[in-house]
């Protein structure tokens, strides 16, 4: 296994995107696919961003770098909550996405990612279609082991990402794409030190969130 190339694959929709308002989600499609290009400007770094739009509301990227793939995942939600508008009364809180995370080998490469296949693909999709109800985020790899543990994870994860409100996934976007510090946040939100620091640790846990990052990377380079 160790001779075989990992890819990750991410497979994502967007919650409720039918109730959105029109307008809202013309903006919000439009910011998601910004975040996919400074995405990989800031981390994936390819000639062509490795993204695909489909069915209007879902999307799928192909990740060289497995170990990425949780980070830009939450880079994901943290954008698509900051940004929403739509409030109760339409059916929708905040602006979210399923995503499932699949990573193993990919046997054939199409031109158009989602005509690819593989087990990145398959797994990715399983776990998609296997999510519960009110679950954000799956995590499949050809690694049972890994996934006994990335589904107590998720779990726990979904409980904090679930909370982050529109000004707190806002700070959390750049501090995770940029690695921002808190008082470079400061400056460029021109809100206090101290207000960029509850927002990303008090009540975003982002030290929580930063261990499940580091720990699936760390599984994930043992496994490669």
């Amino acid at each position: 296994m160790k001779n075989k190339e990992i890819y990750a694959v991410i497979t994502g929709d967007i919650i409720n995107s039918s109730r959105i308002r029109e307008g809202d989600r013309e903006n919000l499609l439009k910011e998601l696919k910004h975040s996919f290009y400074e995405i990989n400007e800031r981390l994936i770094r390819e000639v062509k961003t490795p993204v695909e739009m489909y069915r209007g509301d879902s999307f799928q990227m192909v990740i060289k770098k497995p170990d990425q793939a949780l980070l830009i995942s939450l880079i994901i939600r943290a954008k698509l909550r900051g940004i929403t508008t739509s409030q109760k009364k339409e059916g929708v809180n905040y602006w979210d996405a399923r995503i499932s995370i699949g990573i193993g080998g990919i046997d054939y490469e199409a031109e158009k990612i989602v005509e690819s296949d593989g087990e990145a693909f398959q797994l990715s999709g399983r776990g998609l279609d296997d999510m519960r109800k009110k679950q954000r985020l799956s995590i499949y790899t050809i690694w049972p082991e890994v996934n006994d543990e990335m589904e107590v994870a998720c779990a726990l994860s979904d409980v904090i990402v679930n909370r982050w409100t529109v000004s707190q996934a806002k700070v959390i976007y750049p501090y995770l794409l940029e690695n921002k510090t808190q008082q470079e946040l400061a400056e460029e939100f021109e809100i206090t030190q101290g207000a960029i620091s509850q927002r990303l640790t008090e009540a975003g846990n982002m030290d929580a969130m930063k261990l499940f990052i580091k720990r699936f990377e760390k599984l994930i380079k043992r496994g490669l």
